[in-house]
């Protein structure tokens, strides 16, 4: 919690920033000269670089900035909620760019580094957005039980707004499976 550098606290802040005024803390990035900082501060300004894109609905050209923050956590067990993290928007990156298999991996990436079993808001999006491409890749039964898996993720954080895009999923993938429910 104590860090000697100021560029730390810095990075701290902006992420907070990113729940709320995801505009502001663009904006903010945009000031930042990436040549200017060290490896491990390159890597967490691709990733809040990429959330803050992501969140402003910026459209991706390209996965080199995610894959930044990708190359830097990979094996770093210390820094699992980075790396999951980072795997998890390598997937919006891949999904943006219309590449469904590379996105699937990701995500499937994200949930073994974090583990299948958690229950957090990361985990309910990787859920979610796993079972968006295997929807678009026609594997409605996997699909189901992806979006199935979110919804109950989400019935445990206790938060209703977390429900609404697995349960109208839910209905999709009955439809496209041809089973009213």
């Amino acid at each position: 919690c104590n860090s000697k550098s100021p560029s730390a606290s810095f990075f701290i802040g902006l992420d907070s920033l990113l729940e709320e005024n995801p505009d502001s803390a663009l904006v903010l990035l945009n000031d930042i000269n990436p040549s200017d900082l060290s490896n491990s501060q390159q890597a967490e300004y691709a990733l809040l670089m990429v959330q803050a894109m992501d969140k402003n609905y910026i459209p991706y050209t390209n996965d080199s900035l995610i894959m930044v923050a990708v190359n830097y956590y990979k094996g770093r067990s210390k820094k699992k909620d980075k790396q999951s993290k980072a795997y998890y928007y390598l997937g919006r990156v891949y999904e943006g760019l219309g590449d469904d298999v590379a996105a699937t991996q990701a995500y499937l990436s994200a949930l073994d580094i974090m583990g299948e079993r958690g229950v957090s808001k990361l985990h309910l999006y990787a859920n979610i957005n796993l079972a968006s491409c295997y929807y678009y890749q026609d594997l409605y039964e996997r699909s189901m039980e992806r979006y199935r898996k979110a919804y109950e993720i989400g019935v445990e954080l206790g938060d209703k707004s977390n429900l609404f895009f697995p349960l109208r999923a839910i209905g999709g993938n009955y439809v496209a499976l041809n089973q009213p429910d």
